[in-house]
């Protein structure tokens, strides 16, 4: 995957963390996993392309819904979004999201001292 790409993944990853947990909890209420269904109801707010609704899946539903609407590794998927939003941590769940304000992605990967992944270079030219 090339340089640009992955810089708009990570920002699709930021964007569905910051509305979609809002669009979800407002539209069906808490609850530890959403559906397919409701997951693609409130897609549409987020403004990411639809090319990222399967990490959606991948974040809000558990194996099984995840599964019955789509093809893929959940577990390599959800990997992917833990790593940009919560330090490798692929165990997050919507409560993780909701100690987030809608607009707050720098606290987003927090490793724990304080740290912050913000998306940045880490300045080496071979990535």
């Amino acid at each position: 995957m090339g340089f640009f790409a992955r810089i708009r993944k990570r920002r699709a990853f930021r964007q569905i963390a910051r509305t979609m947990p809002v669009c979800l909890l407002d539209r069906c209420g808490p609850g530890p996993y959403y559906t397919p269904e409701q997951i693609q109801s409130a897609w549409h707010e987020t403004g990411c392309s639809v090319d990222y609704l399967i990490y959606a899946y991948a974040m809000f539903c558990d194996t099984q819904a995840f599964s019955s609407a789509c093809e893929g590794d959940y577990e390599v998927l959800r990997g992917e979004a833990a790593d940009v939003l919560f330090a490798g941590n692929s165990d997050f769940t919507i409560d993780d999201f909701e100690r987030h304000t809608p607009n707050d992605d720098s606290s987003y990967a927090d490793d724990g001292d304080g740290n912050y992944d913000d998306g940045g270079s880490d300045g080496g030219g071979d990535d």
